[in-house]
């Protein structure tokens, strides 16, 4: 009786070594599995823990056990990165696709670095806002991506011969190619995402022409740093060309920008792309049947706009005659920057909006957003010339292509499309570089009420990297 007890007791033991074994086990499955959902995650170990608990209060049963092997079992599809489609067209590199990484922090010279880049960007807006006054177009509204624009830079960067490569960084506001294509690199890792409520994907191209024979190491390097499709293609037949671009742009924007480009020159040496493409649902959301028609006071004139209605928690500041509210996103990775002045004809610095960004408080802010849209197109090369002076003669042996083969012409040509409404926002951008040749304490938050009935500036940025992902100005609506 005695050794049947012992045995007994000793096979009770051994269960609970093995259940306790088999409950660590699956954590770590639970972990690899739903590591890209916190709250998933975060739910799996709570259960695991609490399952713990019970063994010890000796009220494990078989059929728990059952259930925990089942779960572990189920498929986590649903939580991916968005690797997107490849498109039609010879690859002379398939692109590795990108994994949302976090934990990437910035040190100081990409700080410095970024807030230079920050202050060009703010001038290719103000540049890009009198061309379209000029031109009578897009209604007197603007939107640029700084994000896609830095990435295509990057890509060109790294694919022409010195000393057009550090002309290039340094108009820029970089201090050499690995500062640019470094930084690039970590909002790649990072802005990324396919969570819920917040899709964002950043996909890169190389489409060369050819007549000349691409170096395979190129290719490699290019598709292993940097994830870039590396095309080889006909641009004889300019339409033709022009229709693989326009297909693969349209699969990485969401089908929101389907027609980057009409024709492609035959006198085209390559085409440096990147396409972004961002949809965020609101922290909070707006309530459709608080959207009333109100009074929108455009610099041309007043019209009656759809003006949504929320009262939230979010961050505000008022400084040197604008006011600033941040508009969480869900999960808070991403926020919609929303800046208004007193004066409308006042021109928002970059300098004015860091301090806005970084000078904001939590408030208890009731917001009065119009429901739009905005669409444009714009020659960043025209913007900012200083590009094309530096990509004049440029070669590409880095590439493969002989040393005699030189560019003559750049363009940047950037599209970016970006919509509001009362569920979120979504927002998609394409920047293309065209290189040719003519031969070849805390207390109680704030409370205020911010109604933007007048032209504002907006901006959606990236919480932890303080990327801005779009950046724009409605004038009229």
């Amino acid at each position: 009786m005695k050794t049947r007890r012992k045995v007994t007791i000793l096979i009770l033991i051994t269960q609970e070594i093995l259940m306790i074994f088999y409950l660590f086990y699956f954590t770590l499955v639970f972990i690899e599995k739903f590591k890209k959902n916190l709250t998933t995650l975060f739910a799996y170990i709570n259960f695991a823990v609490g399952t713990i608990i019970l063994v010890f209060m000796k009220k494990f049963s078989n059929s728990f056990l059952a259930i925990l092997l089942v779960m572990c079992s189920c498929s986590s599809d649903d939580v991916r990165p968005d690797g997107g489609d490849p498109a039609n067209g010879t690859e002379t590199g398939a692109a590795t696709p990108l994994a949302t990484t976090r934990q990437i922090h910035l040190d100081a010279g990409e700080t410095d670095a970024l807030d230079s880049f920050t202050d060009i960007s703010f001038d290719m807006l103000g540049k890009s806002q009198r061309l379209t006054d000029v031109n009578g177009e897009n209604n007197g509204n603007v939107s640029l991506s700084p994000v896609s624009a830095m990435i295509c830079y990057s890509l060109l960067a790294q694919s022409v011969d010195e000393p057009y490569r550090t002309e290039l960084v340094k108009a820029l506001g970089f201090n050499d190619v690995e500062q640019l294509s470094g930084l690039s690199l970590k909002y790649m890792a990072l802005l990324p995402a396919d969570g819920l409520g917040v899709k964002a994907s950043l996909a890169n191209s190389i489409w060369l022409t050819d007549r000349y024979t691409a170096d395979a190491r190129f290719a490699d390097t290019m598709r292993e740093m940097m994830h870039v499709d590396v095309r080889s293609v006909d641009f004889s037949d300019g339409k033709a060309a022009a229709s693989l671009i326009n297909k693969w742009c349209s699969e990485h924007t969401g089908g929101l920008i389907k027609d980057f480009i009409d024709y492609v020159d035959r006198s085209t040496l390559g085409i440096w792309i990147n396409a972004l493409y961002f949809y965020g649902a609101w922290d909070e959301k707006f309530d459709r049947a608080l959207t009333t028609r109100e009074q929108f006071d455009g610099r041309d004139g007043d019209v009656r706009v759809p003006m949504m209605h929320a009262r939230m928690d979010a961050d505000y500041a008022a400084a040197g005659g604008f006011r600033y509210v941040a508009v969480p996103f869900d999960q808070n990775n991403y926020v919609l920057d929303l800046i208004i002045a007193d004066d409308t004809e006042a021109e928002l610095t970059a300098d004015t909006y860091r301090a806005l960004k970084y000078g904001a408080s939590a408030a208890d802010v009731e917001l009065g957003l119009p429901r739009f849209g905005v669409k444009t197109e714009l020659m960043l090369s025209d913007i900012y010339d200083g590009l094309a002076t530096a990509m004049e003669n440029a070669t590409l042996v880095t590439v493969g292509f002989p040393k005699s083969v030189t560019s003559q012409m750049i363009k940047i040509k950037h599209n970016t499309s970006f919509s509001v409404d009362e569920d979120g926002a979504e927002a998609a951008a394409v920047t293309g570089a065209f290189l040719c040749t003519s031969t070849g304490n805390e207390s109680e938050p704030e409370h205020v009420r911010v109604t933007f009935d007048r032209p504002f500036y907006f901006a959606i940025t990236h919480t932890e990297t303080r990327a801005v992902v779009m950046l724009g100005r409605i004038n009229n609506l």
